[in-house]
């Protein structure tokens, strides 16, 4: 979409051929609306979304468009700021059902683990991924740019081929160097809750090693 715009200047007055240059400016645009409208729609191209309708606002504030189509246009961006955020949280779940299905077949894993774009309750997530696999620990994890959330389930009776210090150590080797933990609140006793932010300070792999060896046991009597 870049490109489509350079050379077009703004214009004091919107006459003569001003006003073919305008609307010609106001076809360009409605264009690049129509193809960013169908790829949300259609949730295609999803990393080029934002950008599009940053690059096409900007078009409409620096650019002279007819009055009634920058109007319209603006409106019908602001509209797609809108489904670009339900279009996201559709994809997350999208990505979460496939991940699911795949998990589906690891019979001999000891355990499961995945990592989810789906942040709307990453208890439901564990919680879907223990009905896979009754018997198996699950863990659930969401991670964003300096912290990661996750959601551990640990059944009363694991089976045999579980031990927590497997539990424990991937834990530290996937977490980052900062590291809350403790019991999950609310009516879910058996969800382990990390909250990991991006501060350096060894120590806290220690911590979290001890706090989830700790759990973990308790969960295995």
């Amino acid at each position: 979409m870049s490109g489509h715009l350079q050379g077009v200047k703004r214009i004091s007055a919107v006459t003569g051929p001003q006003a073919e240059q305008a609307i010609e400016l106001s076809k360009i645009v409605k264009e690049q609306v129509e193809t960013v409208v169908k790829a949300i729609k259609n949730l295609e191209n999803p990393e080029t979304w934002e950008e599009n309708l940053r690059e096409i606002s900007q078009t409409l504030s620096d650019g002279v468009l007819p009055k009634t189509d920058r109007d319209k246009l603006a409106a019908t961006v602001d509209k797609q700021k809108e489904k670009v955020r339900a279009a996201r949280s559709l994809l997350a779940k999208v990505k979460f059902v496939e991940q699911v299905e795949s998990l589906k077949g690891e019979a001999s894993a000891p355990y499961l683990v995945t990592e989810t774009l789906y942040t709307g309750g990453l208890k439901k997530v564990a919680g879907l991924l223990n009905t896979i696999q009754p018997g198996k620990p699950v863990m659930a994890l969401w991670q964003e740019k300096n912290k990661t959330l996750a959601v551990i389930h640990v059944p009363k009776e694991p089976g045999p081929n579980f031990k927590a210090s497997d539990w424990s150590k991937y834990i530290v080797d996937n977490a980052a160097n900062n590291v809350k933990c403790g019991p999950l609140k609310g009516q879910d006793p058996e969800a382990f809750h990390m909250l990991l932010s991006n501060v350096s300070s060894d120590s806290h792999n220690k911590d979290i090693l001890d706090c989830a060896e700790k759990f973990i046991k308790e969960k295995e009597h």
